[in-house]
């Protein structure tokens, strides 16, 4: 913090849309120090969408290069994920060695849900053959309860990330749904069992947390137990609520939908079934929460239907393809690859 003593530093945080404001205690500062400024309101977003916050900090000395003291950042609200990572691989990865471990990332669920499946990025360094498991844990005040699992899912060479970019996920589904209580601290945990087995799951250094990111479950510490590893990179582990569940997996779904071919590349054949007759809404999320098309499909009869949708203007990457009657809905993943 500087080469001086600052006196009376504060945090100012202003999030938009929302108009949400607030500034933290104020603090004093020796100089290179390194500490954290947190507000005092916790700021919950009002739906899906984009959020645009601004950081910035005031003192009582004068400051030679004021530009720095203010930070643009964005985060985006998703209506059926929440993830910490930027979606971008550079190369970074995190494992225990040739332990056992548990890799998770904490997540605040709002709102009743039920979660599906986890989407996990693994590193090059990862071993073809090497197994892990997903699990879903939930705090009960004392300790992480285990509520769910996946079953084990074997890792091909198709898995691994090799370029950095766009980081390739995969999709791991829960044997059921887990179903999650509003308000509740949840872990998204991907568990390999060491040994022969290397499995590095990967990390970003764009997008750190100082008080709490991934949390790593070492069974063979001196003390056994959850660590967090704050300040350190966040691993690329995504938690898939309500009704994505995979790309051909709608059974939670109240009404039937699948899109061919999947993946796409110019278009997609978009299929669904209606139980009675109703007006029917078309809209289609990116992984980032945002609307890249919604087209009102105006009543439809009751029985089969189809119509074609055109994805040459889609960047590659994860769709949420959702239907939208008076009484249903339906939610279907689609991968676009150009």
């Amino acid at each position: 913090m500087g080469a001086t003593d600052q006196t009376n530093v504060k945090l100012t945080a202003t999030v938009s849309p929302g108009g949400f404001n607030d500034v933290s205690p104020a603090q004093d500062f020796t100089p290179a120090s390194f500490d954290t400024l947190v507000v005092n309101t916790t700021f919950l977003p009002s739906g899906v969408g984009t959020y645009n916050v601004t950081y910035s900090t005031t003192g009582d000395q004068t400051d030679d290069n004021p530009a720095d003291n203010t930070i643009n950042k964005s985060f985006a609200v998703h209506a059926y994920q929440f993830a910490r990572d930027n979606g971008m691989y550079d190369g970074g990865g995190m494992y225990n060695q040739y332990d056992e471990y548990t890799l998770a990332n904490y997540y605040f669920v709002p709102n009743a849900t039920q979660v599906g499946s986890l989407d996990v990025a693994f590193q090059e360094n990862t071993s073809v053959g090497s197994t892990v498991i997903a699990h879903i844990y939930t705090w009960d005040g004392t300790d992480w309860v285990d509520q769910g699992t996946s079953d084990p899912y074997v890792i091909s060479s198709a898995d691994i990330n090799t370029t950095n970019g766009a980081a390739h996920f995969v999709t791991i589904n829960f044997q059921n749904l887990i179903p999650i209580t509003d308000s509740s601290d949840v872990l998204a945990g991907i568990e390999s069992f060491g040994g022969s087995d290397t499995v590095f799951i990967a990390a970003s250094s764009y997008v750190q947390e100082a008080n709490l990111s991934t949390i790593i479950y070492d069974p063979v510490a001196t003390t056994p137990g959850w660590y967090n590893m704050a300040g350190m990179d966040v691993g690329f582990i995504r938690m898939n609520v309500n009704s994505h569940v995979g790309i051909n997996d709608i059974k939670e779904n109240t009404w039937s939908a699948s899109v061919y071919p999947n993946p796409a590349n110019e278009f997609s054949n978009l299929y669904f079934n209606l139980g009675s007759s109703s007006n029917v809404e078309l809209t289609v999320y990116n992984s980032l929460g945002e609307i890249v098309f919604h087209q009102n499909l105006g009543t439809q009869t009751a029985g089969n239907h189809s119509l074609k949708l055109n994805s040459e203007n889609f960047s590659s990457g994860i769709y949420n393809v959702t239907l939208q009657s008076s009484a249903e809905r339906s939610v279907t993943k689609l991968v676009v690859a150009h």
